[in-house]
């Protein structure tokens, strides 16, 4: 029988964990909506983290901030998961939390075996331009904006995540000066601004409200971070830029200007009693998860509760949840879960924090990368519920396992 030595063992799961993050962005956006497909994946993935560092007998060397992320992640599913056990929730309630425990074997594996710095970067960008075709055959043939979900794969999540990555393919454009090969770094530069258009043009099609509110803070990280590299360049591309926004805002044929005034109009009718607009119903599912909150502030309300006093109020009975993650937290696991929830972005937060604050310039734009994926989460948690869907928890499980890892010291192109 032949063994492997430990190094070409090494070299061989390093190369498949590479491998899986490629098909990983590259199937991304294929992935249509629904529990099981997470689960599956999740799980299988894990077992096999599982298996090679118990394998190896690894031994790790985290950072403080990465052991309290770890820690946390233990105490936000297991939290999570005795919450259901108190509610009696049926088994498919018990899944959101589940898939936290097993993000802790991916989680580690990455520090073992991390990926190259600009072929991470260059994954995201061949993403984003992926996802922004497959956005704009979906805004032709299927109309976009006019549905959340086409065929199974929900567009307002997805577009989300395709601003997301637009943004971190902007920032890993500052690394091509990195590249030696010239061939090789100015097609690395023409990916980066191609599929940084690409992908803020399609998420801007689909005309999603937390598109539009994360997109000023999106482009304030990122002009704070070129600023100190490139002054002049970052001011002018970064007004171009707000230029080219304000074209596409006025043009009628994209109905972004129509659809920001007629948010306009809808909150005014909500305040005259009209709640039959999609403001007025979000509105009205934060003021439900208000009031089942002073019922039960500590944990809430059991699913089945919930859903029997929704149904019980015909302007809101049709909707799914509650288009916010800290109010749906709020109604199903009280406050305990809305500080569940804020934890787990104060710990990611010092974790990408420190990644930030190294003087390493691959480490520096992997921790704003971090900062800029936290920062849209939150905003985008303001109208939506992207951590629930399988799509926002990947996207997070993936981007920060690669950015907690030690890219600095290992397997960085010089």
């Amino acid at each position: 029988m032949v063994k492997l030595s430990r190094t070409k063992f090494d070299a061989f799961v390093s190369r498949m964990g590479m491998f899986g993050i490629a098909m990983f962005f590259l199937l991304l956006f294929l992935l249509k909506s629904g529990h099981s497909i997470g689960v599956i994946v999740l799980s299988v993935t894990s077992v096999i983290a599982i298996g090679v560092l118990l394998y190896r007998k690894t031994k790790f060397n985290l950072t403080r901030d990465n052991k309290n992320l770890i820690y946390f992640f233990v105490v936000y599913g297991l939290g999570l998961l005795l919450i259901n056990l108190w509610h009696q929730n049926p088994i498919k309630d018990f899944e959101y939390a589940g898939k936290f425990l097993l993000v802790i074997p991916i989680f580690l594996f990455f520090q073992k075996y991390p990926i190259k710095i600009t072929w991470f970067f260059t994954l995201i960008m061949i993403s984003t331009i992926l996802g922004g075709c497959l956005g704009y055959y979906n805004h032709i043939h299927y109309e976009w904006a006019s549905r959340a979900t086409v065929k199974g794969l929900n567009t307002i999540i997805y577009s989300g995540v395709i601003q997301l990555f637009a943004f971190i393919s902007l920032l890993g454009l500052l690394l091509a000066k990195k590249i030696n090969n010239t061939t090789l770094r100015y097609l690395y530069i023409t990916l980066a601004v191609l599929s940084f258009f690409v992908g803020i043009i399609a998420s801007i099609f689909s005309r999603s409200r937390g598109v539009f509110l994360a997109l000023p803070i999106q482009l304030l990280l990122v002009t704070y971070f070129y600023f100190k590299y490139y002054k002049k360049i970052t001011l002018i591309v970064g007004a171009g830029i707000i230029f080219i926004f304000l074209i596409v805002y006025f043009i009628p044929q994209t109905n972004i200007k129509e659809r920001i005034d007629k948010a306009g109009e809808s909150l005014s009718l909500y305040q005259k009693g009209d709640v039959h607009t999609n403001v007025g119903l979000r509105l009205e599912m934060y003021k439900f998860s208000l009031s089942l909150a002073k019922e039960k502030p500590i944990l809430g309300y059991s699913s089945q509760e919930i859903k029997t006093r929704q149904q019980q109020n015909t302007q809101i009975s049709h909707l799914h949840h509650f288009h916010s993650h800290s109010f749906q937290y709020l109604a199903y696991y009280g406050v305990v879960g809305v500080f569940l929830l804020l934890g787990l972005y104060y710990f990611s937060f010092f974790s990408f924090l420190e990644k930030f604050k190294s003087i390493n310039i691959y480490s520096k734009t992997l921790g704003m990368a971090g900062l800029l994926m936290l920062s849209s989460y939150f905003v985008y948690d303001l109208t939506d519920v992207l951590f629930l869907e399988d799509i926002g928890l990947f996207v997070y499980v993936v981007l920060t396992s690669v950015i907690c890892s030690p890219l600095e010291t290992q397997l960085q192109e010089r």
